[in-house]
């Protein structure tokens, strides 16, 4: 979202209503690689459906080394906390995450589907005249019909052949994008991965071209103090 009290906890709490029945649990997100693997490891020995975390601080990025292997996988194993031995699970959990502005680290961000909230108003949360004012009221009275509406669109997409929508191809996710992204599209809405953010984090980027940098000053492999580097820096800037 472009700014706070945009309505994104509530967005979760009734697409969570809607596919499973239930309220997520919000959940803080520090950043730290050890949290995060702890909390993805819990998810899925609990099999839980939804993973959320909740409003991010400013600064913080998304993402991981523990995240980006859970995007692009199907089982989990970690080590037990307290013991000795791992255990693999099956990883089915959707991971939800919130934030303004949001920032990517490492290979996370051509891992992600993005949701954007845009609003001018200086203070959104004041907005009113609402079609359902009690929205999850609603949804939790209306979850069948919710469901039954987009498995209607699910059936007529299967019945029709699942007719190939000739999308961008997305590494690692082609189920997705036959079976979601080929489903929306045949229905007349937009491809949910058309405003996907395919940068890699500045970060890696730079990294990269450090390591890029420091093979060509070092043709040779015999090593450069820390001295040299520098000096070749400075030589190259000049």
């Amino acid at each position: 979202a472009n700014s706070p009290r945009l309505g994104k906890t509530l967005w979760v709490r009734d697409c969570s209503l809607i596919a499973y029945g239930i309220e997520p649990e919000p959940q803080s997100y520090s950043g730290d690689d050890e949290s995060i693997a702890k909390r993805l490891f819990v998810a899925a020995r609990e099999a839980r459906p939804i993973l959320f975390w909740d409003n991010l601080r400013s600064g913080i990025k998304i993402g991981g080394p523990a995240l980006d292997c859970v995007l692009t996988t199907r089982r989990l194993n970690d080590r037990v906390l307290g013991e000795s031995k791992s255990e693999s699970y099956q990883w089915d959990t959707v991971v939800v995450v919130s934030s303004n502005n949001p920032c990517y680290r490492g290979d996370t961000a051509p891992r992600t589907q993005p949701i954007g909230f845009q609003s001018d108003l200086e203070h959104p949360e004041l907005r009113s005249g609402w079609r359902h004012p009690d929205l999850a009221g609603w949804v939790r009275q209306n979850r069948g019909r919710l469901l039954w509406a987009v498995l209607t669109i699910a059936r007529g997409y299967a019945d029709a052949g699942m007719p190939d929508q000739h999308l961008p191809a997305w590494g690692s996710y082609e189920a997705y994008t036959r079976i979601v992204r080929g489903m929306l599209v045949w229905a007349g809405y937009s491809d949910p991965a058309s405003v996907r953010v395919t940068d890699r984090d500045v970060e890696v980027d730079f990294v990269a071209t450090l390591i890029e940098g420091l093979r060509v000053a070092d043709k040779d492999g015999a090593g450069l103090s820390t001295r040299a580097i520098i000096e070749k820096a400075q030589f190259g800037r000049n």
